[in-house]
């Protein structure tokens, strides 16, 4: 319960209500009672409730609170309090959240840590257990789930609703045991299996519907998205900050498949948060796409909720949890207050203070969280050992995307010159100490380094660089913040990020880490990189599920093939 809170009876007066059931707008009052919607009145109706607080809210626009279908809570780079501060005024009420980030660094601990830091909040957070941990045996993750481990937290963590998306649809068309065992932890419990299927139609689509997964948030195509449709699927439509599919997949949300699409936006980076804002952003793409706002709101509250089993939420009608948000108008989406749970927990865009801090979940200070970072011996083991005049592999980064391509250039040509640098995954987890190494085209930074421990997924210790004394300050200085970012120049550190939770996360606010990411971006536009966003863009060169080269711990790994291939060809 939070601060203050009293669960008395409170009347919101003369609303336009948002009615999901019918995609109408009916002019209503609303009674709250013990944190539910009790009755909904007519104008005409006489209001005989005793001891109530009236709200009138003018006219205003009143629909169930926002709900993100898919997200990754550590993306944000901030805990799950400093999220709730401005995801809450913006009209977010709850969050279904893949926690596979932690998962690979610290396990079922950590999955079991971030939950603790969702208690007592204004905003609820569900999780989906992770089925991915680690995502490939070709990179050393920091931990493993296996199917018995899921049931227990399926079982144990009250906030569990659910198997995460199942990233290896290979194994599950294969009838893997293993990855066959963790869905039916799920499908035995009666709860949903998420999808991650890119690009997956035919037959094999069919076979990955039939082992139990019921969801995706991968799809890009129109085609694609209503195959998946036609099958059974409920479809999540992504925006987020790396991936933006809304545009292209519009047309598929009509009123005849509402019932079966959903908004999310997977990640959301805390500078993005602040300029552009969270799901009310998505429902002003989603106008700007020509789609209807009842739709739009629709696929941002009930059909979520009513695909991950949340029964009581997503609509305005007696017996539901009264998260609510009042808009000003349907086009600009702006917030005038938020209810979570009966109470009024934001006005104008801002969260009240008798709610701003719970002390209770700040875990920084946790060791389990602190000292994710192991750093091995380094010195004189990032840069590859050549045979001139050889040619090799190199990874190429495709502009604003998270493949790459597989390309090929003369050893002799490796520096700033021909924007070839140097690249090395360094597993930090403390359990091999391995090292692997790549060159990669298209960063574009002319001298210095830059090292990051978010490194998708198994978040090993990525540094890109011109030269190996630069690229070595850059990892021991990560290090030294307990893990996070930093672009050093001529053995200088220019700027950096500290994410000492788990090597993912900042204690700081969102605007605090903003400003500390916005720094470190200028600094590497100077250096040269022309990229929109770089420390995404390096965080998922590690990512060997997401064609065409990338590199692990364990070397280069072509990703067409699944296999790891030599530097030198």
């Amino acid at each position: 319960m939070v601060e203050g809170e009293n669960k008395r009876d409170i009347l919101l007066r003369s609303g336009n209500i948002i009615n999901v059931f019918t995609l109408t707008v009916e002019e209503r009052d609303i009674h709250i009672s013990d944190g539910k919607i009790k009755r909904l009145y007519s104008r005409q109706e006489e209001i005989e409730v005793k001891e109530v607080e009236v709200i009138d809210i003018e006219g205003h626009y009143v629909a169930p609170g926002l709900i993100d279908g898919h997200i990754h809570l550590e993306s944000t780079m901030v805990t799950p309090q400093a999220l709730a501060e401005e995801m809450v005024p913006r009209g977010t009420t709850a969050l279904i959240a893949d926690p596979h980030e932690i998962a690979n660094v610290l396990g079922l601990p950590g999955i079991v840590g971030l939950a603790e830091m969702t208690k007592s909040l204004p905003l609820d957070i569900f999780f989906m257990i992770p089925s991915s941990v680690p995502a490939t045996p070709l990179e050393t993750a920091g931990a493993q789930l296996d199917a018995k481990e899921i049931g227990w937290l399926l079982d144990h963590l009250p906030q569990a609703i659910g198997l995460a998306e199942v990233m290896n649809y290979p194994a599950v068309i294969a009838g893997e045991e293993a990855m066959l065992a963790k869905i039916e932890e799920a499908r035995k419990r009666k709860k949903p299996v998420d999808g991650h299927a890119p690009g997956l139609v035919g037959s094999s689509l069919q076979e990955y519907i039939a082992a139990g997964i019921s969801s995706d948030h991968e799809c890009v195509d129109v085609n694609e998205g209503w195959e998946k449709l036609q099958r059974g699927m409920h479809l999540l439509i992504r925006e987020g900050s790396a991936a933006k599919n809304l545009a292209h997949l519009a047309p598929l949300l009509t009123s005849k498949t509402v019932e079966r699409i959903s908004f999310c936006s997977d990640d959301r980076h805390p500078e993005d948060l602040l300029q552009e804002g969270h799901l009310d952003h998505l429902l002003r793409q989603a106008l700007e796409e020509g789609l209807d706002p009842l739709l739009a709101i629709k696929a941002c509250t009930w059909t979520t909720a009513r695909h991950y089993g949340l029964l009581n939420r997503g609509a305005i009608a007696p017996g539901y949890q009264a998260d609510l948000v009042v808009f000003n108008d349907l086009k600009s989406f702006s917030s005038k207050m938020v209810l979570h749970r009966g109470e009024v927990v934001a006005r104008e865009g801002i969260l009240l203070s008798s709610i701003e801090k719970k002390p209770s979940i700040e875990r920084s200070g946790d060791p389990l969280f602190t000292q994710s970072v192991h750093l091995p011996d380094i010195q004189g083991k990032l840069l590859p050992q050549l045979t001139p005049g050889r040619d090799i592999r190199v990874i190429g980064i495709e502009r604003n995307q998270i493949v790459t391509t597989h390309e090929r250039a003369p050893s002799d040509e490796i520096g700033p010159e021909k924007d070839l640098l140097h690249l090395a995954v360094i597993e930090r987890h403390g359990k091999k100490g391995s090292i692997g190494q790549a060159i990669v085209r298209g960063f574009g930074i002319k001298k210095g380094a830059v090292a990051s421990t978010v490194a998708h997924d198994s978040h090993n210790l990525i540094v890109l660089g011109t030269n190996d004394h630069d690229m070595e300050k850059a990892c021991r200085a990560v290090a030294d913040l307990g893990g996070g970012m930093a672009v050093v120049v001529e053995g200088h550190v220019k700027a950096s990020v500290p994410l000492p939770i788990a090597g993912l996360m900042s204690p700081a606010s969102v605007r605090e880490v903003a400003a500390q990411l916005q720094k470190l971006h200028q600094v590497l536009h100077t250096l040269g990189c022309s990229l929109e966003a770089p420390m995404m863009t390096l965080s998922f060169l590690a990512l060997p599920v997401i064609p065409e080269l990338k590199v692990t711990d364990q070397g280069l790994v072509d990703v067409k093939t699944f296999q790891t291939v030599p530097l030198e060809l």
